[in-house]
């Protein structure tokens, strides 16, 4: 991997991470300012779609950590991976080359499954954080709609 390569990876590496790190605080804001909006009023029935947002944003919080720890695991594998192919330097060449074969295609089947698992966190954590604005809104508009019939 050239040196251009390596600075775009470690760009998007870290594009990614800002994006999972802002959505998290997000989860995280809507946590804290629906507890906020409810710190003074009694439990009524209407409370449970406002319990529901909250646990929808805490799945999303959630994702974003299994996101995050996804990727960790992804970074690790490839700093083991480059190990790997430079300790084969001291092998000789026919075993190096099977030896590379049978590690790239371990490293590759790895890398596919973390992928796999990547890419759900990162959309049910997107998607529940929507979801769980969503149902905010609605809770508030429930909430109008009976503080204007009483």
């Amino acid at each position: 991997m050239s040196n251009r390569e390596f600075e775009l990876v470690k760009i998007s590496n870290a594009a990614q991470d800002k994006i999972t790190y802002f959505l998290m605080a997000a989860a995280a804001s809507g946590i804290g300012f629906a507890i906020s909006q409810t710190k003074t009023e009694a439990l009524v029935l209407h409370h449970l779609i406002w319990l529901f947002a909250v646990l929808v944003w805490s799945v999303s919080f959630w994702a974003g950590i299994r996101l995050t720890m996804n990727g960790n695991s992804v970074k690790f594998k490839n700093v083991a991976y480059v190990r790997s192919l430079n300790e084969l330097k001291n092998f000789e060449e026919t075993e190096a080359k099977e030896l590379e074969s049978l590690t790239h295609t371990k490293f590759n089947e790895s890398f596919e499954i973390h992928q796999t698992r990547m890419g759900f966190w990162g959309r049910l954590q997107m998607y529940t954080l929507l979801l769980g604005a969503l149902v905010y809104i609605s809770w508030h508009l429930v909430r109008m709609c009976l503080q204007t019939s009483t």
